[in-house]
């Protein structure tokens, strides 16, 4: 098990404020290459990469061939109980768009994530909506 960066919540934050405003992009700026480049600039090594995606198409093909199932067991990523989420955690749910699941990574308080209509954004989150996902904490 690698652990975190001394300095793990500030990288987070500045991996954070550098795709922020990005447009979506499959294979660059999805929610799931977004997530896994976040959790990525928390650890020095080694960095967790998978093969990922470039359309729709694949994308579908990625999540209906267990593709989640595959980047949570190599991030090593444990169910946390939605009481204990924390920054550095993983939100997993339904994107209501494309019907495949979004990923995003909680902040102090909001939530980095990225759709096709708005991009990559961060935003408030409540403890009422983070209720409603899937939490996971990366230990790759």
């Amino acid at each position: 098990m690698a652990k975190r960066d001394k300095n793990w919540s500030n990288h987070l934050i500045r991996f954070a404020s550098s795709v922020r405003g990005k447009a979506f992009n499959w294979g660059e700026t999805d929610c799931l290459s977004v997530s896994l480049a976040a959790v990525n600039s928390m650890y020095p090594s080694p960095k967790v990469e998978l093969p990922l995606y470039e359309s729709l198409g694949s994308a579908r093909e990625f999540y209906e061939g267990g593709g989640q199932g595959a980047v949570l067991e190599a991030l090593q990523a444990a169910p946390v109980a939605f009481k204990e989420a924390t920054c550095g955690d993983l939100v997993v749910g339904v994107n209501d768009d494309e019907g495949l699941p979004s990923v995003g990574i909680l902040l102090r308080g909001v939530l980095l994530s990225s759709n096709r209509r708005k991009g990559v954004t961060l935003r408030s989150i409540s403890i009422d909506e983070i209720e409603e996902y899937e939490i996971y904490r990366p230990i790759v």
